[in-house]
C-alpha cells in the first residue's frame, strides 16, 4: 500500500514526501534540502532506536516482539517455518529497499531466518540494507 500510495503522489506531481504507512517511502529530499530522518524501532525498550538518513528509500522493520500472543511475550507473530515454532532469536530486522514492498518482504523473511542464513543472504541481495538487532547484542549491518 505504501508503494501504491507513493505512486500515486508522484503521479500528482508530489516530490518531497515521507509516506509512512508501516512502512515508510522517503520520496526525493526533506522540503528542508536535507536527506529524511527515519527513526528505526529496535524492538527492544533497554536500547535507543537508531535513525536511518535517507533519500528515495524505503524502510520496514520486523520485530519478533512487535505482536505477542502472550503477556510474557513468549509467542510473537514471526514462525520459523521449519519447525512452525515462534522466532524469537532476533529481536528486530531493518531493511532499507528501493521500494516499500521489497523492505517489508525482505525484513519479514530475514527475521524468520536463522541468523547466520540471514546474514548471509543479505550480503547477497544488491541494493538491501540490512540490519539484524539480536537480544543481547548491538545491531549490525548486513549489506
Amino acid at each position: 500500500m505504501t508503494d501504491h500510495v507513493a505512486g500515486r503522489l508522484r503521479a500528482e506531481g508530489t516530490t518531497d514526501v515521507l509516506v509512512d504507512m508501516g512502512e515508510v517511502l522517503a520520496l526525493s529530499r526533506h522540503p528542508g534540502g536535507r536527506p529524511w530522518r527515519m527513526e528505526v524501532q529496535n524492538g527492544d525498550e533497554r536500547r535507543k532506536n537508531e535513525a536511518i538518513d535517507g533519500i528515495d528509500i524505503a524502510v520496514a522493520t520486523t520485530s519478533s516482539r512487535a505482536t505477542v500472543f502472550d503477556p510474557a511475550g513468549r509467542f510473537g507473530h514471526i514462525f520459523d517455518p521449519f519447525t512452525g515454532a515462534c522466532e524469537t532469536r532476533p529481536v528486530s530486522v531493518t531493511v532499507t529497499a528501493p521500494d516499500a514492498t521489497t523492505a517489508d518482504t525482505a525484513s519479514t523473511a530475514h527475521a524468520a531466518m536463522p541468523c547466520r542464513l540471514a546474514s548471509t543472504m543479505a550480503i547477497s541481495l544488491p541494493g538491501l540494507g540490512v540490519r539484524i538487532t539480536l537480544a543481547d547484542e548491538p545491531s549490525r549491518s548486513c549489506g
